[in-house]
């Protein structure tokens, strides 16, 4: 009983030790897949973490461009407000201009007026009061045109001026919206560069792992080899217990019939000797 608890016991651990070194195989091949796939990720970290570095720098350039035309479109915006300025100061220049051909003008109306009133003496006079009035004729002419232009160029700068603050706002506007998303990609930027670190210190982790139960697989089946080699030698003994249990048993049994041989033979001699002391009394009796 002994020896067949021993051998069921045998047979119990050597099934244990083939279930865990199973697995630890099926561990060893879960750890190198999981591996496998965290180095994927990894990868797939690194080039998103490229993309999103240059889209970064791309977004840096953006920033400066926008900043740039900021800087362009208020000078452009202030050039706007000197024109307007220069504008109205030739507005008044040719306003005064015309107010003198006006009153150059009139005097050359009174002058004609008086050369006349001076008759013969004043022909002269006329000719060149005549000559002075059609001047300022033609710089009023000239100052109403340039009045005209003067209108038009004011418009046009206003409407300039108009754009140029649209445009400025739209600059502003844009350089926000740029810095946000310069912002979000930095944040994504370091967000990526945690990731990454997290899949490095896990990745060396599964490596360890990975190298740690290579080490266990190789003491699992050294361990389960020399189990093997006990566990024979114990199924080796075992037959060899049972083997001489046999020949207990059947030596026994000769024993036994050894000795009722014995107690036969034993027997047969008392009746032999019995029948020759019978023998001997009846020779006896022959005596003469």
């Amino acid at each position: 009983n002994v020896i067949g608890s021993i051998s069921a016991g045998v047979d119990v651990v050597e099934n244990e030790l083939k279930t865990i070194e199973r697995k630890i195989s099926d561990q060893g091949g879960a750890i190198q897949q999981s591996s496998t796939s965290i180095e994927e990720i990894s990868s797939n970290i690194n080039s998103v973490n490229s993309t999103v570095e240059k889209i970064s720098a791309e977004y840096d350039k953006l920033v400066a461009e926008s900043e740039n035309g900021k800087a362009k479109q208020a000078l452009v915006t202030e050039q706007v407000a000197r024109i307007s300025e220069q504008s109205a100061s030739l507005n008044l220049a040719n306003q005064a201009i015309a107010q003198i051909a006006s009153q150059t003008n009139l005097l050359a109306m009174n002058a004609a007026i008086e050369a006349a009133h001076a008759g013969e003496a004043g022909a002269g006079f006329a000719v060149v009061a005549d000559e002075i009035r059609k001047l300022a004729e033609t710089s009023a002419k000239q100052s109403g045109e340039i009045k005209k232009l003067l209108s038009n160029v004011t418009t046009s700068i206003s409407e300039i001026g108009e754009s140029s603050a649209v445009s400025a706002q739209s600059f502003r506007i844009v350089g926000e919206r740029i810095s946000e998303m310069d912002g979000l990609m930095k944040e994504i930027y370091s967000g990526m560069g945690e990731q990454q670190s997290a899949a490095k210190s896990i990745l060396e982790t599964m490596h360890l792992l990975n190298s740690t139960t290579d080490s266990l697989t190789d003491a699992s089946q050294k361990m389960l080899g020399e189990s093997s080699k006990l566990f024979d030698r114990i199924k080796d003994f075992n037959q060899m217990t049972h083997h001489a249990r046999e020949l207990s048993a059947n030596v026994s049994f000769s024993m036994a019939e050894m000795k009722g041989t014995a107690k036969s033979v034993i027997d047969s001699n008392t009746k032999n000797n019995d029948a020759v002391n019978s023998l001997v009394d009846m020779i006896k009796g022959f005596t003469v």
